[in-house]
């Protein structure tokens, strides 16, 4: 192999990679393959074909909530070590993506979520808000749309903070599934 065509090797490799951590391939196609589908809902228990969640801290599972999406929860009272919440969460990856859908059950021993996001790309984070799952009763299949602020690969950290609405009898928070958007 000459020397040129090494050279214009390189040149194609680096055209490809360049175009890649733009999301372009030309054209205007783009680099979907790399992507979080959008619209397909992202069970908690770790089946995901797109998402996976990792638990840190004491979180409980359970497969005995038939009103639940799949019929699962995961839940926790576990308050993090910091207030940023990385080292007891559940936490997942998003890339491509602007927004994702929370859903959890609101019921009476519901307290406060803590939503934290990290840009895997420069190390920047931010909390994008917090969830207060009370209700006076049980309300399965509750969500709300959380705005990610990057579209490069972010991980989104979910946490119990141990606050609560009054009138809830405990603070445990849960997670029942995400939407990517």
């Amino acid at each position: 192999m000459s020397s040129r065509s090494v050279k214009t090797g390189q040149v194609l490799v680096k055209s490809l990679m360049a175009a890649l951590a733009l999301g372009t391939l030309g054209m205007g196609a783009t680099a979907e393959a790399a992507c979080t589908p959008a619209g397909t809902i992202q069970d908690n228990t770790g089946y995901s074909p797109d998402v996976d969640f990792t638990y840190t801290g004491a979180w409980t599972h359970s497969s005995s909530f038939p009103n639940a999406l799949y019929g699962t929860l995961s839940w926790t009272k576990d308050v993090p070590n910091h207030w940023y919440g990385m080292d007891k969460a559940v936490s997942f990856s998003l890339e491509c993506r602007t927004a994702f859908d929370y859903f959890y059950s609101a019921a009476y021993n519901r307290g406060h979520a803590t939503i934290v996001a990290v840009n895997n790309v420069t190390g920047e984070w931010r909390q994008l808000g917090s969830v207060d799952q009370y209700s006076p009763t049980i309300e399965y299949g509750k969500s709300v749309r959380i705005s990610v602020p990057w579209t490069q690969r972010t991980t989104i950290y979910i946490s119990a903070n141990g606050t609560k609405h009054p009138a809830s009898i405990d603070t445990y928070i849960d997670i029942d599934a995400i939407v990517p958007r």
